[in-house]
């Protein structure tokens, strides 16, 4: 085993999974420039889960990162465009469901297969490093929770994230 996957498997703990996104998207908001960005959230009361704390958190700010990133990109084309980031939790059993959806440019299908390997950036290699997606997937598994993403091109990508839920 890895270094992160030890780091993060040794840290895992039950916890309301409302709660702890509440707190940490309070943190992640507070760290990202969001000028332009309307941010809405929906967060329903889904229980406990088995997560690592700091490694989800990390994982999110990676995912809200590239949708502020896709939202900025599509700025450059259009002022008048209002960015919208949506962040809603609901209970899908046995799974807590986690949805972080950006309307921003998409994702180009030429390159969605490549987004979770190391180092693929779309980006200025001088400004990221490829690694964000990489290992925000590998948080999500050591979860065991899953990730999948859905894109149009030129339109709005859904980040699914489903935990399961602790009986």
């Amino acid at each position: 085993m890895n270094k992160l996957n030890e780091s993060i498997s040794e840290k895992l703990s039950i916890n309301n999974l409302k709660d702890y996104l509440t707190n940490s998207l309070r943190r992640i908001t507070s760290q990202i420039d969001f000028e332009g960005i309307v941010i809405e959230t929906s967060l329903d009361d889904v229980g406990d889960v088995l997560l690592a704390e700091k490694g989800l958190e990390f994982a999110m700010f990676q995912i809200i990162q590239n949708s502020v990133d896709a939202i900025l990109k599509k700025f450059e084309t259009n002022k008048d465009f209002i960015g919208l980031i949506k962040v809603t939790l609901r209970k899908d059993n046995p799974y807590s469901v986690l949805r972080i959806t950006d309307n921003g440019t998409g994702i180009d299908k030429k390159i969605k297969n490549k987004i979770f390997e190391p180092f693929f950036t779309t980006k200025a290699p001088s400004k990221h490093r490829g690694l964000g997606l990489s290992i925000a997937q590998n948080i999500i598994r050591l979860q065991s929770a899953t990730l999948d993403i859905e894109s149009r091109e030129k339109g709005q990508t859904d980040v699914v994230i489903r935990f399961a839920t602790k009986s």
